[in-house]
């Protein structure tokens, strides 16, 4: 085996992908730990383990006050964050580090909240203990710990097929093939042998599909996801029992729509996971339900329950942002047991007020919705079919200075946009909301050109439109 392509079984042929996860953001996790029923903690430090690219870690300390740390044992993807970070003459403290060095550091403050997004699944054995060992001494009481990871059950067809394409993709780099050319041969040898395996087909009936959609994916996707020499998939139960070695529990899931039960389980399902033992079977239940592939979620150290009282009065609290135009067309939510359409007179009472794309609380909206008593609960379901759908994302009050320095950081992405279009960023950092938001191609091109301050053809109203609303959203002068 080509060990050089590897470090530590991972593999560092290809950076990873430039990409932004929302799930990340600290304010995403204080809105769904309310809606949960928990307390958030006040984030002051936050760490990132296994950064990538970095893109997240540099857009969440742009737009609020919290200080970031973090590592990577890729020194380009190190730099590539440092230089996000440079551009708005920031701090980071960024180690490009194994998780060995980076969690024995002895300088390093005990943090609030932690992410690891995705790695957990691809170190090693000896990583997930060091990381565990790192998260019971340096994650404080009541901080949170934000973990992601391949999920059985319907990952457990692909670990045949992923092995399979390891072992292929090691003989062609062993014969000198480029690591990105050995993927794509390698991925197109799996295709053709499910093809001619109609055995293995009718135990796995979708794995052919699976391959097809895997064959429409970037190349940097695969070669992290895929082809690493350590590759483990595991079920919800397995995942407690490491946590707990951390004094971990889990909250919640980072993803709203699985806050919407009714979208995901029939009420025959509901009623089987009331015989569950304990919350852990319960979760584990449930993935087999509706077949999870991919967790990510939130857990917590000593976590404090609200009381039903405390939780919608702090929801009442929080505000929100629309960080797009609301569609003409009904907002409709989808999750494995079916759709869920948000009707328009639930919608309309609101519409103007979100549509400033400013922050409004809940407690604002629900003076639109109704006078009557029921008026907050109202206002907490629609907010929660608003985040599901992505239209409507957690927001804060940003002050100067996290507004400045947001636009100096959107300004270089805009300049990446038009001189490497190819490798452009299709997120930009709204200090409203603590974070990224994702921006159209289109959208994109009008911004730069709006940020340019030269004369140029008259605006559409449309394009007027567009500007006026990353304006209010912080994005753009």
């Amino acid at each position: 085996m080509a060990t050089s392509l590897w470090s530590d079984g991972y593999l560092t042929a290809l950076n990873y992908r430039y990409s932004y996860h929302k799930v990340l953001n600290p304010k995403r996790l204080e809105l769904a730990l309310r809606l949960a029923g928990f307390q958030p903690p006040l984030i002051q430090q936050g760490c990132e383990l296994g950064f990538g690219q970095g893109v997240s870690l540099a857009m969440h300390a742009t737009s609020t006050q919290v200080q970031w740390w973090g590592n990577d044992f890729l020194t380009d993807q190190v730099h590539f964050c440092q230089g996000l970070v440079n551009h708005y003459q920031g701090e980071a403290q960024l180690a490009d580090a194994s998780f060995e060095h980076f969690c024995a550091q002895n300088d390093l403050p005990d943090f609030d909240y932690m992410a690891i997004h995705g790695v957990w699944s691809w170190v090693s054995e000896e990583n997930r203990q060091i990381l565990l060992d790192f998260l019971a001494r340096k994650l404080k009481p009541g901080g949170v710990l934000y973990l992601s990871f391949n999920s059985l059950p319907r990952w457990a067809g692909m670990v045949p097929v992923r092995q399979m394409m390891l072992n292929h993709f090691s003989r062609l780099t062993a014969s000198g093939l480029e690591a990105e050319v050995a993927i794509v041969q390698s991925l197109q040898f799996m295709q053709a042998l499910v093809n001619h395996s109609p055995v293995f087909q009718d135990n796995f009936p979708g794995m052919a599909k699976q391959l097809t959609q895997l064959s429409k994916r970037p190349v940097a996707y695969l070669a992290h996801e895929y082809f690493n020499q350590h590759w483990y998939p595991f079920s919800f139960e397995q995942v407690a029992q490491q946590m707990a070695q951390a004094q971990l529990e889990f909250a919640c899931s980072a993803e709203f729509v699985d806050s919407m039960e009714s979208l995901h389980l029939t009420a025959a399902q509901n009623a089987l996971l009331e015989s569950a033992a304990d919350p852990t079977q319960r979760q584990s239940m449930r993935d087999f339900m509706v077949n999870q592939g991919f967790r990510s979620g939130y857990w917590m150290k000593s976590p404090t329950r609200l009381t039903p009282h405390q939780r919608v009065d702090q929801l009442m609290q929080q505000p929100v942002v629309l960080v797009d135009a609301l569609p003409s067309e009904p907002i409709k939510v989808e999750g494995a047991a079916g759709k869920f359409q948000l009707p328009q007179k639930k919608l309309d009472p609101i519409r103007a007020a979100l549509s400033e794309h400013t922050p409004q609380t809940l407690s604002a909206l629900a003076t639109h919705i109704s006078s009557t008593p029921d008026a907050p609960m109202q206002a907490i379901a629609v907010t929660q079919v608003l985040l599901a759908h992505g239209v409507l994302q957690p927001a804060c009050h940003a002050d100067i200075e996290s507004v400045a320095r947001a636009q100096q950081l959107n300004l270089a992405l805009l300049n990446r946009f038009a001189s490497m279009p190819n490798a452009a960023i299709y997120t930009l950092v709204s200090p409203h909301t603590g974070g990224g938001i994702s921006v159209p191609s289109e959208h994109m091109s009008i911004l730069h050109t709006h940020s340019l301050h030269t004369p140029g053809p008259s605006l559409s109203q449309v394009e007027k439109s567009i500007i006026q609303r990353y304006q209010a959203l912080g994005v753009v002068v």
